[in-house]
């Protein structure tokens, strides 16, 4: 019926890094949600139960990315893969075994997003983790190809150095999904690690 909106549920600072990734369970007023606690690995991230009235219910799980509910299932991304397990969304627990449905889901635990998403009528939509087979190659103006720049990876960006012979780029873990640089030096043959930080 419109109106303004209001805060549910804030991230607490110095408990927390932030709070996101909302999915309603079928009563309309319970909802996931996702809360990553600390820098500290992929188990830093939960998923918990909220309601409408600003209440936390529930801790569901660690280490789950993307938590989402379908047809008695909790669908979430687990270590590069999307798991299903049993969940009653009235008594909001958890049960059996997890089940892998595919084995690569492109996901990433620190900004909890996970590319897949299940409708009400049983149909599912992923996409899939990006292969490690980026090869970067050089092209001349005519379009040409003129040889290669280091060895196949996963990689997402990069730099050219003004002398062109070194390049900077981006190297994605399709597991963890954690970004590094790294520099290929073409005059040397050599690749080596630039910085491992994330942020």
């Amino acid at each position: 019926s419109g109106g303004s909106p209001t805060p549910l549920l804030r991230t607490e600072p110095g408990k927390e890094i932030w709070r996101g990734w909302p999915a309603f369970l079928p009563d309309g007023d319970h909802f996931l949600f996702s809360v990553l606690v600390s820098n500290n690995g992929v188990t830093a991230l939960e998923t918990r139960v909220g309601t409408l009235d600003g209440r936390e219910v529930a801790t569901l799980l660690r280490g789950g990315v993307g938590a989402t509910y379908a047809e008695g299932y909790l669908l979430f991304g687990s270590g590069g893969g999307l798991y299903a397990q049993r969940f009653d969304p009235v008594s909001l627990k958890l049960s059996g075994d997890r089940i892998l449905v595919v084995k690569a889901v492109a996901q990433d635990w620190r900004t909890g997003a996970l590319a897949a998403r299940a409708s009400d009528n049983g149909v599912l939509v992923i996409r899939g983790e990006p292969k490690s087979d980026t090869q970067l190659t050089w092209f001349d103006r005519d379009g040409h190809h003129r040889g290669v720049a280091g060895a196949p990876d996963s990689f997402t960006n990069f730099s050219l150095s003004p002398d062109e012979k070194r390049v900077l780029v981006t190297r994605r873990d399709p597991l963890s999904g954690q970004n590094t640089l790294w520099l290929i030096d073409e005059d040397r043959g050599v690749t080596s690690l630039v910085s491992d930080r994330n942020d």
